[in-house]
C-alpha cells in the first residue's frame, strides 16, 4: 500500500471529531509541526502538547514534534491577515 499523507487542523473540531479523523483514517503516526504546542482557551485543550501527546499515546498513534517545519514568523503574519 503506498505510503499516505494526511493534514488536520485543530480550530474548527470539537476534541471528539478531531480524534474521530484520526481513528476513521487509520493514522500511524502524527507529526506536530508547531512552532507553539499550547492554544489558549479551554476549547482547543485536548490539542495542548503533553493532552494531545498523552491520547495518542491511549490510541497507539506515534507521535513526533518537527519544529524546524513550523511557518516562520512571517508566514504567519501573512496568515493573520486572512
Amino acid at each position: 500500500m503506498p505510503l499516505q499523507l494526511f493534514t488536520i487542523g485543530v480550530y474548527g473540531t470539537d476534541e471528539a471529531s478531531f480524534f474521530d479523523a484520526l481513528s476513521r483514517h487509520r493514522i500511524t503516526h502524527f507529526v506536530d509541526v508547531r512552532a507553539l504546542r499550547g492554544l489558549r482557551g479551554g476549547e482547543y485543550r485536548y490539542a495542548n502538547a503533553a493532552a494531545l501527546q498523552r491520547r495518542l499515546e491511549e490510541m497507539g498513534i506515534a507521535y513526533q514534534h518537527r519544529k524546524d517545519l513550523a511557518p516562520d514568523a512571517e508566514t504567519r503574519r501573512l496568515q493573520a491577515l486572512k
